[in-house]
């Protein structure tokens, strides 16, 4: 099993949004996320998953989404200042994994959390 880490973030209104993070292997080599999605999903409070307040996935396309790739950073999330203004407020976000189906039975095309945290939304 694979524990999500707990990162805070800080969004600005009407302000670029950039979040990297870097996977590694246990020997500290970066993992190879090619053939993998994502999803980053902004929700109104941690529990409340009826309707999320905004969604990107990869790949990027105008400048919103998520690049995966082999190299530092990994995962790389970007939504451009124009979509960031947001009503209800998020509180909460989540950003998830799927690995490539054909991988292991156990967990071909399976969507874990990577990441999760406190969202503070500054306007």
């Amino acid at each position: 099993m694979i524990n999500p880490v707990v990162y805070p973030i800080t969004l600005y209104q009407l302000d670029d949004f950039d979040l990297q993070l870097n996977w590694r292997e246990r020997c500290g080599a970066t993992f190879d996320l090619n053939g993998y999605n994502a999803r980053f999903t902004l929700w109104p409070t941690e529990t409340d998953r009826t309707a999320f307040v905004y969604q990107v996935t990869n790949p990027m396309i105008g400048g919103n989404g998520i690049m995966l790739g082999n190299v530092s950073p990994n995962i790389w999330t970007h939504i451009t200042s124009s979509f960031i203004n947001f009503d209800p407020r998020p509180q909460w976000y989540v950003l998830e994994l799927r690995t490539p189906v054909g991988t292991s039975p156990e967990v071909s095309g399976v969507w874990f959390r990577r990441a999760h945290g406190i969202v503070t939304y500054i306007v």
